[in-house]
């Protein structure tokens, strides 16, 4: 995941320095990572795909019948919303690591 692209995108952090704002979004980042055995991006990353395009192609075949064009369809507006569940998800978990990880700060955890 490139935390880069979250860089003036979170309002809580947006007025500090970049080099700051980075420090911050690593440090969520790795918090996140580090709550589980398996990493919550990389299980949204592989995940998201696949259930969205199973779910899209299962409601095409069941809904219009069993059509390779309603496939195929079925299939690139499955990657399309995949992208956007994606993308979501990851905003969501990093914003959530960013508020812990501000929380800590003001508490007067150093890390």
């Amino acid at each position: 995941m490139n935390i880069k692209t979250y860089l003036d995108y979170f309002d809580e952090i947006s007025d500090l320095p970049r080099d700051e704002q980075f420090t911050l979004l690593d440090r969520a980042h790795q918090l996140i990572q580090d709550e589980g055995a398996i990493s919550k991006f990389t299980l949204v990353s592989c995940l998201g795909p696949i259930m969205s395009v199973a779910a899209l192609v299962s409601a095409g075949i069941l809904l219009l019948g069993k059509s390779i064009l309603i496939i195929i369809i079925s299939v690139v507006f499955g990657l399309l919303l995949s992208r956007v569940v994606v993308n979501e998800l990851n905003t969501s978990l990093l914003s959530r690591g960013l508020k812990q990880v501000i929380a800590a700060n003001k508490g007067g955890i150093a890390e």
